[in-house]
């Protein structure tokens, strides 16, 4: 295994707390990271540099199991193939099959209340039930469609 490089070190300079704005928190409490918000800070470029550097050597080894589930995503759910002739298009809920070779999902090409469901790509033939344990989640309040994983009946 190669050796890795050492991590990045942010220097430290404590300075009173702050409120995003720059009002100063009145509780004693200092913040040595403070500096960081500051874009104009001539150091925190490169500190993000060699942090991106060093979280791509660290994850390198990892780099094709990455580009392989990556891959697999985009043949399983592509949202531009989805879309294509559509105006709009909402995602709802995803749910693989026990044995991960389906997926449900739900799609609203209109903005409407109910997506539509699917399996793999396809509107199913068949009517379509509710996936054991699972229910809408969150409120339909008329402006958001509820989102349902679904499976055939």
């Amino acid at each position: 295994m190669p050796e890795l490089p050492a991590p990045p070190v942010a220097k430290r300079i404590p300075l009173p707390r702050a409120y995003p704005g720059g009002s100063v928190v009145n509780d004693g409490a200092l913040d040595e990271y403070q500096w960081l918000r500051d874009p104009a800070d001539p150091d925190l470029i490169p500190l993000l540099e060699a942090e991106n550097a060093y979280a791509d050597a660290v994850l390198a080894p990892q780099r094709p199991l990455t580009e392989q589930i990556y891959a697999e995503i985009r043949a399983r759910l592509n949202l531009n193939a989805l879309a294509k002739d559509h105006d709009y298009l909402n995602l709802g809920t995803l749910k693989a099959s026990p044995d991960g070779r389906l997926l449900a999902y739900s799609v609203d090409y209109q903005g409407e209340p109910d997506p539509a469901p699917h399996r793999d790509g396809r509107r199913p033939q068949r009517p379509l039930r509710p996936l054991q344990g699972m229910a809408p989640r969150g409120r339909n309040n008329g402006l958001h469609p509820p989102h349902l994983s679904l499976t055939p009946a």
